[in-house]
């Protein structure tokens, strides 16, 4: 192919199909190609899905997703530039649009691929789009029912839909397939987490790990070290999660408990202010902020900080826990810790360990350490 190319350097279709082949044997000339093929401007179909590949190869997912638009335009039925596609938006954490690229597939008579299948599912569970997500895993299922692939995500799934025993028995069935499941194992670490089994729970993070650096796995072992009380290295791990990818909410909020408990009040006041600069009405982040407040004799503060919860609608749980934090303010405190315990249990999708920290915290304040 290379000696056509020299008699027709220009040749937008052979210089398409050298850097498909290229890239199938990992050749060091892909580069070379992908530029002269950028330099003709138009170019075939064939040529634009191969630089797209290349650019994909590079981590080049804008560039990727780019190309890979223009050839949807033109094929919107067509299943490997989709899937492409959609991996270029699910790599740069657009999951939105990974889903929305793929839903056409599932319309269609053929069935999707299994990686179109997985893909469609998890892109669908970031977005809470359980239906969706279950519907393409039955499909995947349906066609190979010992997927373990499919088995785990699946698990996951019910994991994250709050079915815990379909969790957990999914789980099992696809790490008898394959024990180095990642999905599967992560289901087991948290539900043995939830039990505070941290022996059996740090086991299957582990195994997670070994396989994929997974922010929740990454996020688990952080949550077993605050369990055990090990807060400088629960603070250390939690700000792991941040150099890796955009934290959530509940990950301010546990590095703030990693915080308090080795008594750096302010800097778990300031971790606090960033998740509520995030999500300002954030009730558990209030909660908590109300709560160091407290703890520092800033009663003032902290009260403002409880009517500010108490001026928007609220819930049982929240007039509750209010309810507590005004009673630890007028001295009561014993009751407050249980109701405000019970409130966070409920209400945190980390309650457990929430309420086993913060038992211990208010149990025994440590001081306030500024630097």
């Amino acid at each position: 192919m290379l000696s056509y190319l020299e008699a027709d350097p220009d040749n937008a279709q052979l210089l398409g199909d050298a850097l498909a082949v290229a890239l199938d044997e990992k050749a060091t000339i892909c580069d070379e190609l992908a530029t002269k093929i950028e330099a003709l401007g138009t170019i075939s179909p064939t040529a634009k899905f191969a630089l797209a590949t290349w650019r994909m190869h590079q981590q080049n997912w804008q560039a990727g997703a780019a190309l890979l638009q223009d050839l949807a335009a033109e094929y919107p039925e067509n299943e490997p530039i989709l899937y492409n596609l959609a991996q270029c938006f699910a790599y740069s954490a657009n999951f939105l649009k990974a889903f929305k690229a793929l839903k056409p597939l599932f319309g269609l008579t053929d069935a999707p691929s299994t990686n179109t299948c997985l893909l469609f599912a998890r892109s669908g569970m970031h977005l809470a789009e359980y239906d969706s997500a279950e519907t393409a895993l039955r499909i995947l299922l349906e066609n190979n029912p010992d997927d373990d692939a499919g088995l785990g995500l699946l698990a996951l799934l019910y994991r994250d839909n709050l079915n815990s025993a379909k969790a957990v028995s999914t789980a099992q069935r696809a790490l008898q397939l394959n024990p180095a499941n990642a999905d599967a194992n992560l289901v087991l670490a948290e539900t043995y987490l939830d039990h505070q089994d941290t022996a059996n729970a740090e086991k299957y993070f582990s195994a997670v790990l070994d396989t994929r650096k997974s922010h929740r796995a990454l996020r688990g072992r952080a949550m077993i070290n605050l369990v055990r009380g090990e807060a400088q290295a629960a603070e250390t791990g939690f700000k792991e999660l941040f150099a890796i990818q955009q934290s959530t909410i509940s990950d301010y909020q546990l590095l703030a408990l990693a915080q308090l408990l080795q008594g750096l009040h302010a800097e778990a006041l300031n971790t606090l202010a960033d998740a509520l600069r995030q999500e300002p009405n954030n009730t558990e982040s209030k909660l908590l902020k109300s709560m160091i407040l407290m703890l520092d004799q800033q009663a003032e503060q902290a009260k403002s900080v409880i009517h500010d919860i108490k001026s928007s609608p609220n819930t049982a749980a929240l007039e509750t826990a209010t309810s507590s934090l005004e009673q630890a303010l007028t001295g009561n405190e014993e009751l407050a810790k249980t109701q405000l315990l019970k409130v966070l249990e409920s209400q945190s999708p980390q309650g457990k360990t929430y309420g086993e920290v913060i038992s211990r915290l208010l149990g025994n304040a440590p001081g306030n350490t500024r630097n």
